[in-house]
Protein backbone atom coordinates (compact mmCIF):
# COMPACT_ATOMS: atom_id res chain seq x y z
CA UNK A 1 0.00 0.00 0.00
CA UNK A 2 1.60 3.56 -1.15
CA UNK A 3 1.92 6.09 1.59
CA UNK A 4 0.99 10.04 0.73
CA UNK A 5 2.51 13.08 2.26
CA UNK A 6 0.76 12.96 5.87
CA UNK A 7 1.64 9.34 6.31
CA UNK A 8 -1.97 8.03 5.27
CA UNK A 9 -2.56 5.11 2.89
CA UNK A 10 -3.53 5.73 -0.28
CA UNK A 11 -7.15 3.87 -0.64
CA UNK A 12 -7.95 2.42 -4.61
CA UNK A 13 -11.86 0.82 -5.49
CA UNK A 14 -11.84 -0.71 -8.64
CA UNK A 15 -15.28 -2.09 -10.37
CA UNK A 16 -16.77 -5.46 -9.84
CA UNK A 17 -15.89 -7.86 -11.59
CA UNK A 18 -19.42 -8.71 -11.88
CA UNK A 19 -19.94 -5.47 -13.91
CA UNK A 20 -18.14 -6.70 -16.64
CA UNK A 21 -19.13 -10.17 -16.82
CA UNK A 22 -22.91 -9.10 -17.07
CA UNK A 23 -22.42 -7.51 -19.70
CA UNK A 24 -20.69 -10.34 -21.54
CA UNK A 25 -23.19 -12.09 -20.66
CA UNK A 26 -25.55 -9.93 -22.33
CA UNK A 27 -23.58 -9.64 -25.56
CA UNK A 28 -23.35 -13.62 -25.61
CA UNK A 29 -27.53 -13.28 -25.48
CA UNK A 30 -27.40 -10.42 -27.73
CA UNK A 31 -25.78 -13.00 -30.34
CA UNK A 32 -28.84 -14.99 -30.39
CA UNK A 33 -30.61 -12.24 -32.73
CA UNK A 34 -28.44 -12.46 -35.89
CA UNK A 35 -28.42 -15.97 -35.39
CA UNK A 36 -32.39 -16.20 -35.48
CA UNK A 37 -32.35 -13.23 -38.07
CA UNK A 38 -30.06 -15.21 -40.41
CA UNK A 39 -32.06 -18.32 -39.80
CA UNK A 40 -35.46 -16.52 -40.70
CA UNK A 41 -33.99 -15.33 -43.78
CA UNK A 42 -32.55 -18.36 -45.52
CA UNK A 43 -35.83 -20.76 -44.45
CA UNK A 44 -38.32 -18.16 -45.23
CA UNK A 45 -38.23 -17.22 -48.98
CA UNK A 46 -39.90 -13.98 -48.46
CA UNK A 47 -37.13 -12.73 -46.17
CA UNK A 48 -34.61 -13.08 -48.10
CA UNK A 49 -34.36 -9.41 -49.54
CA UNK A 50 -31.51 -7.52 -48.79
CA UNK A 51 -32.93 -5.04 -45.83
CA UNK A 52 -32.99 -8.56 -43.39
CA UNK A 53 -29.32 -8.66 -44.29
CA UNK A 54 -28.30 -5.60 -43.59
CA UNK A 55 -30.45 -6.25 -39.66
CA UNK A 56 -28.47 -9.15 -39.19
CA UNK A 57 -25.09 -7.61 -40.07
CA UNK A 58 -26.19 -4.29 -37.59
CA UNK A 59 -27.99 -7.11 -35.31
CA UNK A 60 -24.45 -8.53 -34.91
CA UNK A 61 -22.43 -5.00 -35.04
CA UNK A 62 -24.20 -4.24 -31.64
CA UNK A 63 -24.01 -7.89 -30.26
CA UNK A 64 -20.12 -7.15 -30.51
CA UNK A 65 -20.35 -3.60 -29.38
CA UNK A 66 -21.83 -5.23 -26.29
CA UNK A 67 -19.47 -7.67 -26.18
CA UNK A 68 -16.19 -5.44 -26.60
CA UNK A 69 -17.56 -2.77 -24.07
CA UNK A 70 -18.22 -6.20 -21.30
CA UNK A 71 -14.15 -7.60 -22.45
CA UNK A 72 -12.97 -3.82 -21.72
CA UNK A 73 -14.71 -3.05 -17.96
CA UNK A 74 -13.05 -6.86 -17.18
CA UNK A 75 -9.98 -6.29 -17.90
CA UNK A 76 -9.43 -2.19 -17.20
CA UNK A 77 -7.43 -2.46 -13.96
CA UNK A 78 -7.83 1.45 -13.36
CA UNK A 79 -9.39 2.37 -9.67
CA UNK A 80 -13.10 4.22 -9.89
CA UNK A 81 -12.25 5.64 -6.98
CA UNK A 82 -8.81 6.90 -5.13
CA UNK A 83 -8.49 8.17 -1.50
CA UNK A 84 -5.51 9.85 -0.86
CA UNK A 85 -4.08 12.80 1.94
CA UNK A 86 -5.34 15.72 -1.30
CA UNK A 87 -7.94 14.37 -2.78
CA UNK A 88 -10.66 12.57 -3.79
CA UNK A 89 -11.11 11.20 -7.62
CA UNK A 90 -13.87 9.59 -8.65
CA UNK A 91 -13.72 8.26 -12.53
CA UNK A 92 -17.31 7.36 -14.35
CA UNK A 93 -18.75 3.44 -13.89
CA UNK A 94 -17.32 3.44 -17.66
CA UNK A 95 -14.05 4.62 -16.97
CA UNK A 96 -14.36 7.33 -19.80
CA UNK A 97 -13.81 10.56 -17.38
CA UNK A 98 -12.01 11.15 -14.02
CA UNK A 99 -12.95 13.77 -11.39
CA UNK A 100 -10.84 14.88 -8.80
CA UNK A 101 -12.06 16.90 -6.23
CA UNK A 102 -9.60 18.48 -3.21
CA UNK A 103 -10.77 17.75 0.34
CA UNK A 104 -11.01 21.35 1.16
CA UNK A 105 -13.81 21.50 -1.77
CA UNK A 106 -15.74 18.57 -0.60
CA UNK A 107 -18.35 20.33 1.79
CA UNK A 108 -20.04 16.97 2.88
CA UNK A 109 -20.78 13.37 1.69
CA UNK A 110 -24.31 12.25 1.83
CA UNK A 111 -25.79 8.66 1.08
CA UNK A 112 -28.94 9.58 -1.19
CA UNK A 113 -31.23 6.85 -2.68
CA UNK A 114 -31.58 5.95 -5.82
CA UNK A 115 -33.14 3.98 -8.22
CA UNK A 116 -30.63 1.43 -8.87
CA UNK A 117 -29.53 1.69 -5.48
CA UNK A 118 -28.14 4.28 -2.75
CA UNK A 119 -25.31 6.28 -4.01
CA UNK A 120 -22.65 8.40 -2.03
CA UNK A 121 -23.03 12.30 -3.23
CA UNK A 122 -20.23 14.27 -2.58
CA UNK A 123 -21.17 17.61 -2.02
CA UNK A 124 -18.82 20.64 -3.80
CA UNK A 125 -18.30 24.45 -2.01
CA UNK A 126 -19.28 25.77 -5.65
CA UNK A 127 -22.62 23.82 -5.80
CA UNK A 128 -21.56 20.98 -8.13
CA UNK A 129 -21.80 17.44 -6.92
CA UNK A 130 -19.74 14.21 -7.63
CA UNK A 131 -21.29 10.59 -7.47
CA UNK A 132 -19.82 7.49 -5.96
CA UNK A 133 -22.18 4.73 -7.15
CA UNK A 134 -20.48 1.60 -4.25
CA UNK A 135 -22.73 -0.73 -5.82
CA UNK A 136 -20.00 -1.12 -8.95
CA UNK A 137 -16.90 -0.95 -6.56
CA UNK A 138 -15.34 -3.42 -5.20
CA UNK A 139 -15.61 -2.74 -1.34
CA UNK A 140 -18.80 -2.94 1.28
CA UNK A 141 -20.43 0.35 0.94
CA UNK A 142 -20.40 1.20 4.45
CA UNK A 143 -16.55 1.08 4.72
CA UNK A 144 -16.38 3.23 1.56
CA UNK A 145 -18.76 5.58 3.10
CA UNK A 146 -16.87 5.52 6.19
CA UNK A 147 -13.50 6.41 4.57
CA UNK A 148 -14.74 8.96 2.72
CA UNK A 149 -15.99 10.66 5.82
CA UNK A 150 -12.83 10.10 8.06
CA UNK A 151 -11.03 11.30 5.13
CA UNK A 152 -12.88 14.52 4.93
CA UNK A 153 -12.74 14.77 8.80
CA UNK A 154 -9.08 14.96 8.46
CA UNK A 155 -8.91 17.50 5.66
CA UNK A 156 -10.87 19.64 8.29
CA UNK A 157 -8.69 19.01 11.18
CA UNK A 158 -11.45 17.00 12.96
CA UNK A 159 -10.17 14.29 14.76
CA UNK A 160 -12.89 11.57 16.94
CA UNK A 161 -13.54 11.96 20.44
CA UNK A 162 -11.99 9.82 22.45
CA UNK A 163 -12.87 8.72 26.02
CA UNK A 164 -9.38 10.10 27.56
CA UNK A 165 -9.77 13.56 26.46
CA UNK A 166 -12.61 14.07 28.70
CA UNK A 167 -10.69 12.26 32.14
CA UNK A 168 -10.37 14.52 34.53
CA UNK A 169 -6.53 16.23 35.17
CA UNK A 170 -4.19 14.59 37.56
CA UNK A 171 -4.70 16.19 40.80
CA UNK A 172 -7.96 18.12 40.15
CA UNK A 173 -10.71 17.46 42.13
CA UNK A 174 -12.76 15.50 39.69
CA UNK A 175 -16.51 14.72 40.22
CA UNK A 176 -16.72 17.75 43.54
CA UNK A 177 -18.91 20.72 43.42
CA UNK A 178 -17.45 23.84 44.57
CA UNK A 179 -18.78 25.23 47.79
CA UNK A 180 -20.43 28.70 47.33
Amino acid sequence: MRKTVDNQPVVEYRLRPAVGLRILGFGCIALVVPVLIELARRTVDALDVTAIAILAWLSLAVAAAILLVGGWLLVDRRPRLRLDATACTVRSAYGLRATTVPWKDIRDVRLVPAPGGAVLLLERGDGRAATVQPRYLDGARAVIEEQLRSRLDSAYGYRPVRPEDFAPEPGSPAGEESES
